[in-house]
């Protein structure tokens, strides 16, 4: 008996689940919280025990920090030059300089933060700085938005048909078994139309990434108390003992929490491609901003 339960409520493999998982990976959450934090720790630390006997941004290796700094930021400019310039494409793959861009993005405002010796005495300079603060905690976001809609970081861009596909595939291997039992499957196509809807604005998309979680969690809790009385008339009529509806509750609760996963994964990936787009159209102004300031500043010292 126990293998005709196993048969009825076999779960389906999780061939797509590691590529899915790679979206949302929590090493990229920890990596934007922690550059971010060494970067405002490094300034307010320079704030409070910095000393202009060590160096100063006129001069030495203060001039040098400065200077190597913004070269490094100007060659970061080079991964968003090449998609506009041919004679660039032949100078490396996108994904080689996609992990350049994210680098110097990174190395490059460290050390103007060194040069500026944690002070603003200029406007020019100030403006640079901020400008410079505000692409750089673009990019970071921008880091944990691509993480989410590529497969991989440096991979290509996950787009929804595919992750549809991969959620479709799921829940018609898994459709058998729950759209037999009419109270889940109501509950379970309700759940869906909600969450798979796109959202319309940046602050829906928001708004959807805590909904969805809040909402799948709920599902499943609710779903996964009530899966002894939905499997009662079929334990009934087959006749299972107790460890065979014990067995049967444990599989089909494994089965929906494989389908809530996958419907998880691609309502989430709408919210991220929302505000990923939005990032773009925010970040790219940030970036003539910056070169633009960073020349007056450039000029500025060197002419006065």
């Amino acid at each position: 008996m126990a293998s005709v339960v196993e048969n009825r409520l076999k779960v389906s493999p999780k061939a797509s689940e590691a590529e899915l998982k790679k979206i949302s990976s929590p090493w990229e959450t920890l990596t934007a919280v922690v550059i971010l934090l060494l970067a405002t720790g490094l300034f307010f630390a320079g704030r409070v025990w910095w000393d202009e006997t060590y160096y100063t941004a006129e001069d030495g290796l203060g001039y040098y920090l400065g200077l190597v700094g913004g070269v490094i930021m100007l060659m970061a400019y080079v991964y968003s030059m090449r998609k506009h310039f041919k004679v660039l494409r032949y100078i490396g793959s996108m994904s080689r300089w996609l992990r350049i861009h994210i680098a110097f993005g990174i190395i490059g405002p460290f050390m103007i933060i060194l040069h500026t010796t944690f002070q603003f005495n200029s406007l020019n300079g100030t403006m640079a700085f901020f400008s410079m603060i505000a692409v750089m905690a673009s990019g970071v976001m921008g880091r944990y938005l691509y993480s989410r809609v590529h497969f991989g970081l440096y991979g290509r861009k996950a787009r929804f048909a595919e992750l549809q596909q991969m959620f479709m595939s799921a829940e018609g291997e898994n459709n058998t078994f729950l759209s037999s039992i009419p109270e889940i499957k109501d509950q379970l196509e309700t759940l869906q139309k909600g969450l798979l809807m796109p959202p319309p604005s940046s602050w829906k998309a928001v708004q959807s990434l805590v909904r969805t979680r809040l909402s799948v969690h709920a599902m499943y809790r609710h779903l996964s108390r009530q899966m002894p009385t939905y499997l009662g008339p079929a334990a009934q009529q087959r006749r299972w003992d107790s460890s065979q509806v014990a067995y049967a509750v444990t599989r089909a609760n494994s089965m929906l929490q494989e389908y809530l996963w996958a419907l998880k994964k691609v309502a989430v990936f709408n919210a991220y491609d929302r505000l990923f787009t939005l990032w773009r159209m925010v970040h790219i102004p940030l970036l003539y901003l910056l070169f633009i300031s960073g020349v007056l500043h450039v000029l500025a010292v060197h002419m006065y």
